[in-house]
């Protein structure tokens, strides 16, 4: 994991920071100029999918690439003929320079199709501060600088972590289930991501009023707990969890960086 993060859209927008690309088509003997490739090496193993592997560089952005290819093992049948895998290390990824990418290594008529991305929010919120505030359904696992939540196998996940001095990284990792589900089905049509309700999948939020006494209140003693109590609470309770909770000032901040999602 590298401290790599951008000044420029730091607490401002969103944007892919890794996209997995599977490519049905033939891959052209010379690529495009605008790539450089690396050595071609053979990666097949009981633990893989492919028999090669190589990385390369997009000459335009500077962004590192690694095109894995050769079905091998007891998956060859269910995995495409082509994996891409692009970051964003240098500059953010977008739809023109990931399709520069595609171009210059593939015949005319290939078919590109998202297998997986991350939307990519850097952000001066604490980790605590997310840890305590969110109120998501999906199982956490705490790691000693970072919190999960959700499980490998899941549609969706959400990686929440520590990238540079002061700066929180979230990053919500959406599977091929969910972006079948969504009808994101080409690069073109991940400017989708912005339609989805990613927050109101991983909520933030806060108590509505800590004053508040008497029967549906909640006990002095869980005023300061974990949004994750409080809805185990209100469970028990049998209380409305959404009506004694309000969206956090830091969750409509998100809310405006997905809406000035760089892609």
């Amino acid at each position: 994991m590298t401290s790599i993060f951008f000044d420029f859209l730091l607490a401002y927008a969103a944007f892919i920071d890794t996209l997995e690309i599977s490519v049905y088509g033939e891959r052209a003997k010379r690529p495009l100029s605008n790539i450089r490739l690396g050595k071609n090496l053979a990666v097949g193993s009981s633990g893989s999918n492919y028999a090669r592997s190589q990385r390369g560089t997009c000459c335009h952005t500077g962004n590192p690439f690694e095109h894995r290819y050769g079905p091998f093992g007891r998956n060859q049948r269910r995995v495409p003929p082509h994996r891409i895998i692009i970051r964003s290390e240098t500059s953010p990824l977008t739809s023109w320079s990931v399709r520069r990418v595609l171009d210059a290594m593939f015949r005319p008529g290939y078919r590109a199709v998202p297998s997986q991305c991350e939307i990519t929010f850097d952000t001066h919120i604490p980790l605590r501060f997310l840890r305590e505030h969110e109120c998501c359904r999906l199982s956490m696992r705490r790691f000693k600088s970072s919190i999960c939540f959700g499980s490998s196998r899941s549609s969706w996940r959400v990686r929440v972590y520590k990238k540079a001095p002061s700066v929180i990284r979230l990053e919500f990792v959406l599977r091929r289930g969910l972006l079948r589900s969504s009808k994101i089905n080409s690069l073109e049509s991940l400017s989708k991501v912005t339609q989805l309700g990613l927050f109101d999948w991983f909520p933030i939020r806060e108590l509505r009023d800590r004053s508040a006494v008497g029967d549906g209140s909640v006990p002095p003693g869980l005023r300061e707990a974990s949004m994750r109590k409080l809805r185990r609470f209100c469970a028990v309770k049998k209380l409305a969890f959404q009506n004694l909770t309000k969206q956090c000032p830091e969750e409509r901040a998100l809310r405006r960086m997905l809406g000035r999602f760089v892609w």
